[in-house]
């Protein structure tokens, strides 16, 4: 999912879409801030990780879907 987000975040930065560089750069952000969470989780299992590892997934899912809505706006 890494790679998807960094051709989208790079289309949009192309294409001069303001909506889609914000909903890319959040949703990269997250998903790479989820990866750290979730190499940290396996290594120590502290359920905070786990939930950092989750919450972050979610706000990922939440700005491509902001993007999404703004776009069909």
């Amino acid at each position: 999912m890494p790679l998807g987000m960094v051709v989208l975040l790079v289309r949009a930065i192309r294409l001069y879409d303001e909506s889609w560089k914000i909903s890319a750069g959040v949703g990269l952000g997250s998903i790479l801030l989820a990866i750290m969470s979730g190499s940290e989780f396996i290594s120590t299992q502290a359920e905070l990780y786990s939930f950092a590892m989750s919450l972050l997934f979610v706000v990922a899912v939440v700005a491509l879907c902001w993007g999404i809505y703004k776009t069909k706006g």
